[in-house]
């Protein structure tokens, strides 16, 4: 009686105490005490570590779990009466092996900084099997001695370490099955004609609409370099500085803005120049895809570009850059280019004398001799004062007209295909009418009339929509360069003459005896007649009619 009335007052007194293990004897209670004050002592000596982590390194995602953990982690700390020997957060995913905060705590529990971590979860600390296998490989070690979490318990004893490593194994397994999941929510996030990545240059992420829209700013900046490479007047070095004057630099906030820093990588330049996004294309994964982005430059310009990166294989330095005239002319007897040589600090210019069936007899030409022909040849296409006024007056104007014209349509063939809805409708309402009001032969005729009539329609707005009239920006940018056309013949540069000199007379250059000569390619032979200003009319109307046939 006295032995159960023991074991009934410690059960009273601890309930976690299990009565399945009767206390035999009152002499073995001194010895539990003082296990226990050894336990509490050693828990005492233990030093801990408060590790926070979330995944997301920009500071828009997750604001508050680093300080909501943090602020869990203290509070534990606090109630049991932990010692902390520091504070350690970390904006990284944990699927791969690598934190650089983790490896550095790693480090300091084995030189014996600490011997215990805090954390929220066990997935905070490890969701790979490495990180995972090295907290094990501490715990067995002795070297870290215990771990606390707000939301899972751990003892370390072998059944603890057993579960905590269960628990390393499921957040490995939800890593990798979320890894997977995201992975195809990208692939048909790209199938469907959107970009599932962080934008090129040229472009910004919308974080609303989880799209791809054109960054107004260096858009333009983008497109020019495009357009000025396949001209072929430019080398990689041009683009470097190119994007330098247009804020895109090594150092640049907003994803690409420029605040300062050096010329961009040659190899981020030639990514750009390969990159087929600027067309409305996109690669992911290896797979090319049709974008639903805005592009910034044409599937044309691309291709050209393409061509010109394909004759250069590597980098040119500046000293050795092609000189501005070389490859612009053919040589007038044997048809080869012309190339360029230096002879005593004086570029010359020759025929590259490579007929094998003509041995070229032309002679050398100075490149300053050369430059003074090319811009004789460029003011015969100086137009008459007030000529690019009035030009761009009537292209305003017409525009205008045919923007309002294209509205119109729009709206008419709108209300159409309006009228073919509301007669499908009513045609079967009345085919399921109970009262069959129309037999199903007469159905199907009168549905197969109604739907070729729709697509009819349905294509003319299409016509309309896609009717940018395409003819309109090149005959503005004929006129724009026309008004320049002047300035760049007396002080521009000799790329800015080679590259009016290539839209002028395109291959039609040829030097013969010293001497340039080109034929002008359309529309430009308009203005050789020195038209005065009340002939801009008939100049607006044929060179317009050049632009349209052409697009």
């Amino acid at each position: 009686m006295r032995l159960f009335a023991q074991e009934d007052t410690r059960s009273a007194h601890h309930p976690h105490v299990s009565t399945s293990s009767p206390v035999i004897c009152s002499s073995a209670h001194p010895l539990a005490k003082k296990k226990m004050v050894r336990n509490n002592r050693e828990m005492e000596k233990i030093t801990y570590f408060i590790y926070a982590r979330k995944s997301s390194r920009s500071d828009d995602r997750q604001k508050l779990s680093i300080p909501a953990q943090l602020k869990a982690l203290k509070k534990l700390a606090h109630d049991q009466g932990l010692a902390i020997a520091s504070v350690i957060t970390e904006r990284e995913s944990a699927h791969a092996a690598g934190r650089p905060q983790f490896g550095e705590m790693i480090r300091r529990i084995e030189a014996g900084e600490a011997c215990g971590i805090i954390a929220w979860h066990p997935d905070r600390v490890a969701r790979n099997s490495t990180d995972g296998g090295r907290i094990i490989d501490l715990l067995d070690a002795r070297k870290l001695k215990d771990l606390k979490f707000c939301t899972f318990w751990f003892e370390n004893t072998p059944q603890g370490k057993a579960n905590l490593g269960h628990a390393f194994v499921e957040s490995k397994q939800f890593s990798d099955k979320l890894s997977c999941d995201t992975q195809r929510g990208q692939r048909e996030k790209a199938e469907m004609g959107y970009y599932p990545s962080k934008a090129p240059i040229g472009y910004l992420n919308n974080v609303m609409t989880k799209t791809v829209v054109v960054d107004r700013e260096l858009a333009p900046v983008i497109k020019r370099v495009f357009e000025k490479y396949a001209e072929g007047g430019m080398t990689l070095w041009d683009v470097q500085i190119e994007l330098a004057k247009g804020g895109i630099t090594t150092k640049a906030t907003r994803q690409w803005k420029s605040t300062g820093g050096n010329l961009v990588n040659r190899d981020v330049v030639r990514r750009l120049l390969h990159n087929p996004f600027y067309y409305g294309h996109f690669t992911y994964a290896g797979v090319l895809y049709e974008g639903k982005h805005t592009p910034i430059i044409t599937k044309r310009v691309f291709d050209t570009v393409q061509e010109v990166l394909a004759e250069r294989t590597h980098a040119i330095p500046p000293e050795k850059q092609p000189k501005p005239f070389t490859r612009l002319l053919r040589c007038g007897e044997c048809r080869m280019m012309v190339t360029a040589e230096i002879h005593k600090g004086h570029t010359y210019y020759r025929c590259t004398r490579k007929a094998s069936e003509h041995r070229c007899l032309q002679p050398f030409i100075r490149e300053e001799l050369l430059d003074m022909q090319i811009s004789q040849l460029l003011s015969g296409f100086v137009p008459a004062d007030g000529w690019g006024n009035e030009m761009l007056r009537r292209l305003t104007a017409e525009t205008t007209d045919l923007a309002k014209a294209a509205e119109r349509r729009l709206r008419q063939e709108d209300e159409l295909l309006t009228h073919i809805v509301i007669k499908q409708q009513k045609l079967l309402e009345t085919y399921l009418d109970p009262e069959g009001l129309i037999d199903r032969n007469s159905f199907a005729l009168q549905k197969a009339k109604l739907l070729k009539e729709k697509k009819r329609v349905q294509d003319r707005i299409a016509d309309c929509e896609q009717e940018h009239h395409a003819w309109l920006e090149p005959f503005k940018e004929w006129i724009l360069t026309a008004q320049s056309l002047g300035k760049t013949a007396l002080t521009g540069t000799l790329r800015e003459k080679r590259v009016l000199a290539k839209k002028i007379f395109g291959s039609n250059l040829v030097l013969l005896s010293k001497q340039a000569h080109g034929l002008a390619l359309e529309p430009w032979p308009l203005l050789q007649n020195k038209s005065s200003f009340p002939d801009a009319v008939h100049c607006y109307d044929l060179a317009r009619k050049h632009f349209v046939n052409a697009c």
